[in-house]
């Protein structure tokens, strides 16, 4: 079961038997301790033992809030014959900071960016620590989950549960109609847009992506910084290696979880744990998914789904055969819960600006940011490259058609010319609002009637 290979340590109860070196848990949350009003610039919490059935994996997950000027850096170790490993890093935290990864290897641990493996050797124990720090005195993080899930080695198959019709309406992007600097990782981006937006937040893809964004790995797809940013948004979410009984549950207490799974397109390079979906595009390594629902057809369970690697966004909404399913699902899930009011505070932010002519450019039809009257002229590098993106820059036109979400919107991605960018008159004036997100994720938005 889930409580075998998951643990947990939230509230005030659980962290506090961890050990505190500058740090105390106050309203169920570890945060830096201070003096006379200020905090100390850095601390650790560690958590104590924790006792795992024997696992070869190993991944870890953080909420926290991180307000700007501060972050959390996240590690763990294992028992293995008897001694404990080395410290092992999985990330240094805050949107606004250049996250980074990294690979490592030392005797029988192998770190792949974001997952913990151990290679001919098993371990029956985590411990877990968090470091904090502020570069300001009156700011502190707040870290108020921490949590460990392993791979079990050497488990009996599961009996298949009894599964239930269940149907969650969930928001599908397609990644492929994203911005292109970030569209070939931004499956989990797109994930956690559909499980958040169902709630309200009405955010967009590229914001998430942007401030879960490996800068090591240039990559959306860091699978530890997934959850740590739903949680930045207030969001309990965290990373488990699950059975079908768990996903089940999830989706029968009404949360949608994703799933990473491997693919086929082609049927005559299907195998073991590389199953040929039908109607598939491509081929797909680790990639994720939204389970949305279960339902039967025909007396055969099948798994409902939101596949982002379709070309549109309705597309995406797919029903699979539980079979093929559960040979493509590597058995790690992504849960998302309800956002507590109480967190996400220090989110990045969207900030309202104007759209006016640019008076320091000769070209016809081009726009520019103001901010309280002021122009705010865009640097050229505002977007970075394709290989190291820093922003994105977008555009979408009013047409009459109602959309769910703002990211159901027809976006145009477009460069940067003159500090500006290009809004082409029609023949009759349309509402276009414009969306300037820098690399942490925060947002500068205006509408504009061209």
């Amino acid at each position: 079961m889930i409580a075998k290979t998951l643990k947990v340590l939230e509230g005030t109860d659980a962290l506090t038997k961890g050990d505190l070196e500058n740090v105390t848990v106050t309203d169920d949350r570890i945060i830096l301790d201070s003096v006379a009003g200020r905090h100390v610039l850095y601390g650790c919490y560690t958590s104590v033992p924790l006792s795992m059935p024997q696992f070869d994996a190993l991944v870890m997950s953080w909420n926290a809030d991180t307000p700007e000027g501060t972050a959390v850096e996240a590690q763990a170790r294992v028992m293995v014959d008897g001694n404990w490993s080395v410290w092992v890093d999985f990330g240094r935290w805050s949107p606004y900071i250049k996250r980074s990864s990294g690979y490592f290897a030392q005797g029988p641990l192998v770190m792949d960016r974001d997952i913990l493996y151990l290679d001919s050797k098993t371990a029956d124990q985590v411990q877990l620590r968090i470091y904090l720090y502020t570069d300001n005195e009156v700011q502190t993080p707040s870290v108020r989950l921490l949590s460990a899930s392993v791979r079990r080695v050497q488990s009996k198959p599961e009996k298949v549960p009894k599964l239930g019709n269940r149907q969650l309406r969930i928001p599908s992007y397609s990644q492929l109609l994203r911005a292109p600097s970030l569209s070939d990782t931004m499956d989990l981006a797109c994930c956690l847009t559909g499980m958040m937006n169902r709630y309200g937040e009405d955010v967009l893809p590229e914001e998430l992506g942007l401030a879960m964004y490996d800068w090591e790995g240039h990559t959306c797809a860091n699978r530890a910084f997934a959850a740590a940013v739903a949680g930045c948004w207030g969001y309990y979410s965290h990373l488990a290696f699950m059975e079908l009984s768990q996903l089940w549950e999830e989706i029968r207490s009404g949360y949608a979880a994703a799933v990473e799974i491997n693919y086929t397109a082609d049927p005559d390079q299907a195998g073991p744990g590389l199953p040929w979906l039908a109607e598939s595009m491509c081929d797909a390594q680790r990639h994720w998914v939204v389970v949305t629902g279960f339902t039967e057809i025909d007396q055969t369970v099948h798994l409902l789904v939101n596949d982002s690697l379709c070309p549109t966004d309705a597309q995406c909404a797919r029903i699979w055969s539980l079979d093929d399913f559960m040979e493509a699902w590597t058995g790690l899930g992504l849960v998302l819960h309800k956002k507590d009011r109480r967190y996400g505070l220090d989110k990045p932010q969207r900030q309202t600006v104007q759209i006016q002519p640019n008076p320091q450019s000769e070209l016809p039809d081009n726009y520019i940011l103001t901010l309280g009257g002021k122009p705010y002229l865009l640097p050229q590098d505002f977007c970075g490259t394709p290989q190291e993106p820093t922003g994105v820059l977008a555009v979408t036109y009013t047409d009459g058609i109602a959309r769910a979400t703002t990211a159901h919107k027809a976006f145009r991605f477009v460069p940067i010319v003159d500090g500006g960018l290009f809004l082409a008159k029609g023949e009759k004036k349309t509402k276009k609002t414009v969306y300037a997100l820098n690399f942490t994720g925060s947002m500068m938005v205006g509408d504009i009637l061209v």
